[in-house]
């Protein structure tokens, strides 16, 4: 049997709309509702079945006879992150209306809470509201128990479950199926079950790394691979303000509101500035110049800034070298510096979003930063960088930018191409990566 590659896509996603919704919970802000008639309730229990900080923002629970759940019931935690135990005990998650923190425990091995009744109730729904942000996804698996006044306790909803059940279910469907038609003339994609299994992580929320591995190693074309990307933004990250992006599954600048683009610009250029304590030789770098020069905004499907610096070879004679000499400079300014990356560090200080610092060396008139072609760039080309408006904030950018832009994106850099690729050729740095 042989589907369509967007016919595959919409049918996962109609089963996990129809069947499964509380799939959904995963999602910042997300709700899940269980319908559950239990009669003499003394204790609700609600679990986490990993190593995780447990918190979500509300907790309704529908009681006959009970109007004030403050009242009604002892709220005790497995334990309390901060001073969030005063919280809990204020009832303050029974507001139905509550988009802050309700509880938070620690992190540890199967945090949980209980909401323990001061007499046995005639249980008949609960709602959970999750927390707005991205930590969200840290309430996978939330299972729901009840304790009977006679001490028995019952399971009325499991995550972990749930999201089993949802992977039979696709598997029941495409168990046949053994490739898929990709449009345009892109010929036949084998290995649909991988397709599905992909899928299928999608919509369970595991957006990590292993995503855009295992969709690299499925042996499809290019242009099949790119549009399966396209098919899942747009039918199914879409709505949760997110997009498969050649970085991984990430909320691109197209979901950003203009105040938290211009915060974000802003943000970038205070660290450039910190960065210039170190070395004249900064500014803004790779896509984040197409940002300024081509778009005016943020690109759309770009979701991170990208700033460059450059060190001559008595400061840094290799990358590595430069590499330390930023995570010393901005650790010591308050910054946290993570990543492991040959080229780059991810650099960020609270509440604000990532930044890519990469670092190139000096070779006398030369420089180039990897990704790129080795000795495509002078220091005329980027230095001393110039500044220019962007979103409020005047920002650095290199001296000939558009003579840069055709040298990292080649002539046709004025049309974007949401599929670009950078060159990562490590042969070519070998003597500066060792």
């Amino acid at each position: 049997m042989t589907y369509a590659l967007e016919e595959l896509v919409d049918t996962v996603d109609e089963i996990a709309e129809t069947s499964f919704p509380d799939l959904e919970f995963l999602d910042p802000s997300g709700v899940l509702e269980v319908n559950a008639r239990v009669s003499s309730v003394s204790t609700v229990r609600i679990e986490l079945p990993s190593n995780e900080y447990f918190h979500l923002s509300s907790v309704q629970i529908d009681a006959e006879g009970v109007d004030d759940l403050v009242t009604a019931t002892e709220r005790v935690a497995s334990s309390n992150w901060k001073g969030y135990g005063q919280l809990l005990a204020q009832g303050t998650l029974f507001d139905p209306d509550h988009r802050g923190t309700g509880f938070h425990t620690k992190k540890e091995q199967f945090p949980w809470v209980e909401f323990r009744f001061d007499r046995p109730v005639e249980l008949r729904r609960l709602r959970f509201r999750n927390r707005g942000n991205a930590t969200a996804l840290r309430a996978r698996g939330l299972r729901v128990r009840v304790r009977t006044a006679g001490g028995r306790w019952t399971t009325i909803y499991d995550g972990a479950e749930r999201a089993q059940a949802f992977v039979r279910a696709t598997e029941g469907i495409f168990g046949g199926v053994h490739d898929v038609e990709a449009a345009e003339g892109g010929g036949v994609v084998p290995a649909a079950a991988d397709l599905v299994q992909l899928l299928t992580q999608v919509h369970l929320r595991e957006y990590g790394p292993a995503l855009v591995r295992d969709l690299a190693q499925i042996p499809i074309s290019p242009a099949a691979r790119a549009q399966f990307r396209d098919l899942v933004s747009q039918k199914v990250l879409g709505r949760r303000e997110l997009e498969w992006t050649s970085h991984g599954v990430r909320r691109s600048f197209r979901f950003w509101k203009p105040a938290e683009k211009e915060r974000y610009v802003a943000y970038s250029m205070e660290l450039v500035a910190d960065l210039r304590e170190l070395t004249p030789h900064v500014c803004l770098g790779f896509g984040s110049v197409l940002a300024v020069v081509r778009d005016k905004d943020l690109i759309p499907h770009d979701d991170d800034l990208d700033i460059i610096v450059g060190f001559e070879p008595h400061e840094a004679a290799k990358i590595g070298d430069a590499l330390r000499l930023i995570e010393k400079h901005l650790g010591a300014r308050g910054y946290t510096v993570a990543g492991k990356n040959t080229a780059h560090r991810l650099v960020s200080r609270r509440p604000d979003k990532k930044v890519d610092v990469f670092v190139g060396i000096f070779e006398g008139d030369e420089i180039a930063w990897y990704p790129g072609r080795r000795g495509d760039l002078s220091r005329q080309i980027v230095f001393p960088a110039q500044e220019v408006e962007f979103l409020g904030t005047k920002c650095a950018i290199p001296a000939r930018a558009e003579t840069y832009l055709e040298r990292i994106y080649g002539p046709g850099w004025k049309v974007p191409d949401r599929h670009f690729k950078h060159t990562w050729d490590r042969r070519g740095y070998a003597d500066l990566i060792r």
